[in-house]
């Protein structure tokens, strides 16, 4: 805006400058809402619909085992875009509940939790690390849920009688959770797709393995809350191994937290 003097003379230019990151962000986010909402979440209802379209003009072509099946396909996929979609905005948007947690108890309780799934599908869940403890600052239930998301993704594409393996390690001011598998593997030119929303790599070549294209969205959402990063070493019919790294503890922090927990017990 064009600034006077005290005579009423032009004296020059007020620019103001406004960051718009935030709102640009947000925008972003409301538009990817709306074409969840009208597209994606719609998508298994609008098929349900079909089938039972489908199975009152001809019934004969889809006898009620079929029919049931396919019904109750759709519908959890339904139920899962609607578990995914809040789950990821929670991530995103749920106020962080620090606390004093260590990786190996929270990796063996993942671990633990994906063992009924891992016996049913014949695969074998191993931990491997030299470290009895990998303390580390962060929420309880954001980390679960990523550790949950990366070994059920990895359990969905382990062959029968495979090994999937927990590797905890560390790197200086850094620990590492690397949970590898022997799936058919990702092509490195199509690892940048891996955290598009709703896009899974594996629809052709895996047609009976179901998904929605958003739970390694939420695990890189959940680490990089904790100022972390996530890590993806794969290539095509090689498995492939997702790594969330995750800092260490500030020094004085242990302390601090264990100190502020002890005053909580005596009072």
């Amino acid at each position: 805006m064009p600034v006077l003097d005290s005579g009423n003379a032009y004296a020059g230019w007020m620019v103001a400058l406004v960051d718009i990151s935030k709102m640009r962000r947000a925008q972003s986010q409301r538009d990817e809402a709306l074409r969840f909402i009208s597209h994606d979440i719609r998508e298994p209802s609008a098929s349900i619909l079909t089938v039972i379209e489908l199975a009152r003009a001809r019934p004969s072509m889809l006898p009620r085992d079929l029919l049931l099946q396919r019904i109750e396909r759709h519908a959890h996929t339904g139920l899962e875009l609607a578990d995914g979609f809040v789950n990821l905005a929670r991530a995103e948007a749920q106020s962080f509940q620090a606390e004093l947690l260590d990786l190996v108890e929270l990796s063996m309780q993942a671990m633990d939790n994906a063992w009924a799934e891992a016996r049913r599908r014949e695969v074998r869940i191993r931990l491997d690390t030299p470290l009895e403890e990998a303390p580390c600052i962060g929420d309880r239930g954001l980390l679960s849920r990523a550790l949950t998301n990366v070994l059920g993704n990895a359990l969905k594409y382990s062959p029968a009688g495979s090994d999937l393996v927990c590797r905890i390690g560390e790197r200086q001011s850094h620990w590492t959770v690397a949970i590898q598998d022997r799936g058919p593997g990702i092509p490195v030119e199509l690892q940048s797709q891996l955290f598009q929303p709703f896009h899974r790599l594996h629809r052709e070549s895996h047609p009976e393995v179901h998904g929605i294209g958003l739970g390694l969205l939420l695990v890189r959402t959940a680490v990089q809350r904790h100022g972390g990063s996530v890590e993806i070493e794969s290539a095509e019919n090689e498995g492939c191994t997702v790594i969330l790294v995750l800092p260490k503890p500030a020094a004085g922090t242990f302390q601090f937290i264990t100190a502020n927990a002890r005053d909580d017990n005596d009072r």
